[in-house]
This record gives C-alpha cells, sequence and structure tokens, in this order.
C-alpha cells in the first residue's frame, strides 16, 4: 500500500509539474489532487522539496535503466531528446 500511495503522489507531482512551476505547488493542493489527506503526505515525505527530490530520482533512474550497455554520447542524447519531448516539464 505504501508504494501505491507514493507512486500516487509522485505522479500527481509530474501532472502539477507540466501544467505549473515547481514554486506554485503546495502540499495542500498536490493532497487534494491526490485525493489523500495532510498526514498521509508527510508519512511519506518530509516536504515539498523532499518530494522534488525522490521525484528527481525517480526520472534519473528511468533514463540510466533504459540500457547499462549505453554509451555516454548514447545516453546524452537521450536526455536531451526526453527533455525536448517533455518542453513544459523542463520549463517549470
Amino acid at each position: 500500500m505504501k508504494n501505491l500511495t507514493q507512486n500516487a503522489i509522485l505522479n500527481t507531482f509530474e501532472e502539477m509539474l507540466r501544467e505549473m512551476p515547481f514554486d506554485k505547488i503546495t502540499v495542500s493542493a498536490l493532497t487534494k489532487r491526490c485525493g489523500i489527506n495532510h498526514n498521509t503526505f508527510y508519512y511519506h515525505y518530509q516536504d515539498i522539496y523532499s518530494l522534488l527530490k525522490d521525484w528527481i530520482d525517480r526520472v534519473r533512474l528511468r533514463l540510466l535503466c533504459c540500457d547499462e550497455q549505453m554509451n555516454w554520447d548514447d545516453a546524452i542524447g537521450l536526455l536531451l531528446k526526453k527533455c525536448q519531448e517533455n518542453e513544459s516539464l523542463v520549463n517549470h
């Protein structure tokens, strides 16, 4: 259950990042949109910045785990492609 809730928080956070800058996202807005209460959020995260760190780690793992044999040139190319595909997310 813990992983399901944490994934829901992370997914909701990513959705919100696609729509607005990070500094406009509040715990209150996130919990309301996610359908959880504040206590549940704080059970998983100390604050919005610890959520941001966890989300960045998650994105980094998604990029790095795609192919362990990938060389640096290909990895950077993939990163730039993902940034291009997610322009609003990168801007926010």
